[in-house]
């Protein structure tokens, strides 16, 4: 329950890992998978949990899901993104829907609180960051105005109505939750992320994860 509004949590754990070369919800950082992270940071908001997986992370999403103080669901991922979503929100109940990679295991609650307050307010909250590198195109060499930009993340928080009707109204296949809902004629609004809510996307990021979640529990990196 968070601000008299029960919550669903959908997590997305049924992606291919192609460029990290082996399935990276299967990695333990700190001695846990990258679902039970993100079961931990969500625990005091959810009053459900669905996980969405792939057949090679089925087991370990049912393993983390015996840990879930709260009703949890384990089903099956789609094709696509959408679809992943899709399958996951037919179990969904309550009325708020939060959707969360679990490649973005090192979110914290503090960002999950943003995240759900504008979806309680607005009627969606999309996890976001100002841009603060340089951005050029790449044939021009012109550069854009950072300032007119945001870099997304997850969760990406919605009333669970409105995102329903969004999800039936649904003209194409969409990569990005916020790009469906705007397109059933929705106003987005944008929640603060955090610098260090990255995605687990290439070998090179699991040192960086580690040293992250290391200094977060005062345990030597």
């Amino acid at each position: 329950m968070f601000k008299g509004q029960t919550v669903s949590v959908i997590l997305l754990a049924a992606g291919a890992s192609a460029r990290m070369g082996e399935n990276k919800i299967l990695f333990r950082f700190c001695g846990k998978t990258p679902i039970e992270l993100c079961i931990d940071a969500f625990s005091e908001f959810a009053d459900e949990i669905i996980i969405a997986c792939s057949e090679s992370t089925k087991f370990a999403a049912e393993q983390a899901a015996l840990c879930i103080d709260v009703t949890s669901y384990v089903t099956a991922g789609g094709a696509t993104r959408q679809l992943s979503v899709a399958n996951a929100l037919s179990y969904a109940h309550m009325d708020i829907v939060s959707i969360h990679d679990c490649a973005r295991c090192l979110v914290t609650p503090d960002v999950i609180r943003r995240s759900l307050d504008a979806a309680v307010e607005h009627g969606c909250g999309i996890t976001s960051i100002p841009v603060s590198d340089t951005i050029r195109y790449k044939r021009s060499g012109e550069t854009v105005d950072r300032a007119a930009l945001i870099a997304a993340q997850t969760p990406q928080s919605f009333n669970r109505e409105m995102f329903l009707d969004a999800h039936r109204n649904a003209s194409k296949d969409y990569t990005d939750d916020a790009a469906l809902f705007l397109d059933a004629g929705y106003t987005l609004h944008y929640s603060l992320g955090d610098k260090s809510n990255i995605k687990l996307t290439t070998p090179d990021d699991i040192a960086v994860f580690n040293a992250i979640l290391s200094v977060r529990r005062g345990v030597n990196a």
